[in-house]
């Protein structure tokens, strides 16, 4: 199989090459419990658009991955030491400058595969403000997303949220090396003031340290890697597909629709 990482080729390995689609995986650097690695997000962005590019290229589409962007918006968590942030439109401005980069190359179709929930307001907005220009078709996807309904299969635990059953289990299959579940630990979330705000749909930010005793949420002594497996393997097949659809896709005049 051709190479589709684009931190690992060289020029020769670019030579007569053309891709179909970028993909542009983004995390975050943030606490994560005890037990789960700073990186975690950015690690599970990196290998899930990975293993979908690889994926897609046996089904014949071309899916360049470019290198994950390893910091995300994380203002809430920023009370657990060494956590880094960067501003929203410091990522909305860094995603644009690495699409117009690759739009000067002549690749039109991107996905940005996010694997950080603060990230995802910021990812819209620029698909807002980029959208009809330069002919750029650009989707995003949360990755944890395309698979809800297989996590409602395998998941012991009622409670989700950060470090949790569910993204222990898929670190234990993703980066298996780093998890210390000697670390790991139950851990409830505490209740807000704002009872009403919460049941009726309104949206806001919680601060960790209030919200949280360690930076996570829920029960991981209950995640297996058999369970991150199921969970993964269903991403990288429902993701792998959306990228061969995708790369088979005709613009209409200046649009993809």
């Amino acid at each position: 199989m051709k190479k589709f990482l684009l931190y690992e080729m060289c020029r020769g390995d670019l030579k007569n090459r053309k891709f179909d689609l970028a993909v542009l995986p983004v995390g975050a650097t943030e606490a994560h419990a005890w037990h789960l690695p700073f990186g975690n997000d950015t690690l599970h962005a990196a290998e899930v658009a990975r293993r979908a590019a690889a994926r897609a290229a046996e089904k014949g589409a071309g899916a360049l991955v470019l290198p994950a962007i390893p910091f995300g918006c994380s203002p809430d968590v920023m009370s657990y030491p060494y956590t880094v942030t960067i501003r929203p439109t410091t990522l909305l401005r860094l995603l644009e400058d690495l699409i117009n980069s690759l739009a000067d190359h002549g690749l039109r179709k991107f996905v940005v595969l996010n694997g950080h929930g603060g990230n995802t307001g910021t990812i819209e907005a620029l698909t807002r403000e980029l959208f009809g220009k330069r002919g750029l078709f650009i989707a995003w996807i949360d990755w944890w997303t395309t698979v809800a309904d297989v996590v409602r299969q395998v998941q012991e635990t009622e409670e989700l949220s950060h470090a949790d059953e569910i993204e222990t289990s898929q670190s234990l299959e993703i980066c298996p090396e780093l998890v210390r579940m000697d670390w790991a630990e139950k851990t409830r979330s505490n209740p807000t003031q704002l009872k009403k705000m919460k049941k009726y749909g309104g949206k806001f930010l919680s601060p960790w340290h209030l919200y949280t005793k360690n930076a996570g949420v829920g029960d991981p002594t209950k995640a297996t890697r058999e369970k991150g497996r199921k969970i993964v393997t269903a991403a990288v097949e429902r993701i792998a597909a959306m990228l061969v659809e995708l790369a088979r896709a005709k613009h209409k005049g200046q649009y993809l629709y």
